[in-house]
């Protein structure tokens, strides 16, 4: 038996679930569709969605309209080790802790940092800045997340990456 407004009728409730779920990187893109699937979803009992600080991005502004107090919107530096022990913090007080958390964050380009075409297009700082963003800073989240995990069964923890970034399926990629 489901109640009339569940969406997914024919997937019962799950006890091992808190229904306490995260987005890193919620601001746009996959991300914000990520956002508001989970919003969709009956099984999401609260949503917590980040975005790059000194943003507000529209769609999850509205996102936030529509859905009230199941959605909370947090800025998020995930290149920032303090920032993301400030935001362990935070997660940990959340009763029940979080059963599932998608990092969705990631860069292509940013302003003055371009997709690079060629090796001789290739600089160090850029590397640096993309590797920071697209491959350290899912690990840090997952580290954030170690002593938020739920307290009521299972935990799932997903990061979203580009086959375009992929170095030994390239076929895609811009060289």
């Amino acid at each position: 038996m489901t109640a009339a407004n569940d969406t997914h009728p024919a997937r019962p409730k799950n006890p091992d679930r808190n229904g306490v779920r995260l987005v890193v990187g919620a601001g746009r893109g996959i991300g914000l569709a990520l956002a508001a699937a989970q919003l969709a979803d009956s099984g999401t009992r609260r949503l917590i969605a980040t975005y790059r600080p000194g943003e507000r991005p529209p769609g999850l502004v509205e996102l936030a309209e529509r859905h009230g107090d199941r959605l909370s919107t947090l800025p998020l530096d995930v290149t920032d080790s303090e920032g993301l022990r400030n935001f362990s913090e935070f997660l940990r007080e959340i009763e029940g802790g979080v059963d599932l958390a998608i990092h969705a964050a990631g860069l292509l380009h940013d302003g003055e940092l371009q997709p690079e075409r060629s090796v001789s297009e290739c600089r160090a700082d850029k590397l640096v800045r993309l590797f920071e963003v697209n491959s350290i800073a899912p690990l840090m989240s997952a580290r954030a997340l170690l002593s938020a995990q739920s307290r009521q069964g299972r935990f799932t923890f997903a990061a979203l990456s580009a086959m375009v970034g992929s170095i030994g399926d390239n076929r895609l990629g811009g060289w």
